[in-house]
């Protein structure tokens, strides 16, 4: 059981474990590291390191099947694990163009897919953009499951390589608007370093932490909730929801993070399922060949039913259009 693939153009100057991770997203990564380690991978017939980067025509070996049938027998594997049959909710997208797809993803969705069984954004999409032989179309970023809003899916090997840089270097950058309970003040930074424990999926502020910087700016208030627009200067797990409550201001509807009291009183008048935590609108800036044409885009996207219901409650629905 191996497979021997041509690099192509959607892979030229990629990472070997990238290219891997995306034709095998579903490949555990320890599989994938240990098959490289061990030369079980090898790139025109040599033992490689997982960070060479690829050129076009090159030959790559691996000893696993092919993608499609690796991905195939993943998903018989997950249908045998539902117990019931989930009806699909459509795409929501925002843009679609031939490099790439800006969607609004909805609160209770993965965006990769996982053991879990559940079906996610990336699945979705493949269900809708059939793969080419060499490249699946990948999220270039992610969103917590139960976090609403944009998340951008590269369509073209090339795509991939220029989103990762941009939002790599700030020049793809994301806001967001947040719910919270407590009267903050009109702005503020936040920069407590977080530290996250992957065994129980907990982020907390440590000194010994990784460095996280928050800025938020109120948009609307009372004596008792904030509306605020958020932008992330750092990408940490947790990021917005960690921040806003070690200041005493928990994100609305946030049961791991949040108020009890307050997320009981919205569940009962709203049914509020999930954090008041949305993407609402993404910029692009200084974009190079093949999303030059990008330069300066901005693409908004409301927030679902439950965060609209909120707002009208409080009388701050004006303020669902976008940035």
């Amino acid at each position: 059981m191996s497979y021997t693939f041509t690099v192509s153009e959607h892979h030229d100057g990629r990472r070997l474990d990238k290219v891997i991770r995306t034709l095998w997203p579903t490949l555990p990564l320890g599989a994938m590291m240990k098959g490289i380690r061990k030369g079980l991978v090898r790139v025109d017939g040599k033992k490689v390191a997982c960070s060479v980067r690829l050129e076009e025509g090159q030959s790559v070996y691996v000893p696993w099947e092919r993608p499609e049938e690796h991905n195939h027998s993943f998903a018989m594997q997950k249908n045998e694990k539902k117990k019931t049959t989930q009806r699909r909710i459509p795409l929501a997208v925002v843009y679609k163009d031939q490099f790439l797809m800006v969607l609004n993803k909805r609160a209770g969705l993965l965006v990769q897919p996982d053991e879990s069984g559940e079906e996610s954004l990336i699945e979705q999409v493949w269900a809708e953009v059939p793969p080419e032989e060499d490249f699946r179309a990948c999220a270039v970023h992610r969103l917590d499951r139960n976090t609403t809003g944009l998340v951008v899916v590269a369509l073209h090997g090339q795509a991939v390589r220029e989103l990762q840089r941009a939002f790599r270097d700030d020049d793809v950058r994301k806001t967001y608007l947040v719910a919270v309970y407590g009267k903050t003040p009109q702005e503020g930074d936040i920069t407590l370093p977080l530290l996250k424990d992957r065994d129980k999926n907990i982020v907390k502020v440590d000194p010994s932490g990784q460095v996280a910087h928050t800025h938020f700016e109120k948009i609307a208030g009372d004596d008792k909730y904030s509306l605020l627009k958020v932008h992330l200067l750092t990408g940490r797990s947790h990021q917005i929801r960690v921040h806003l409550a070690s200041l005493n201001y928990p994100v609305v509807g946030d049961v791991k993070y949040g108020a009890s009291a307050v997320n009981k009183e919205w569940y009962r008048r709203i049914h509020l399922s999930h954090p008041l935590l949305h993407a609402w609108s993404i910029s692009f800036h200084n974009m190079k060949a093949p999303l030059e044409y990008l330069e300066g885009r901005v693409f908004p996207a409301e927030p679902d039913n439950l965060f609209y219901k909120f707002l009208q409650i409080k009388g701050w629905q004006k303020y669902c259009k976008g940035v």
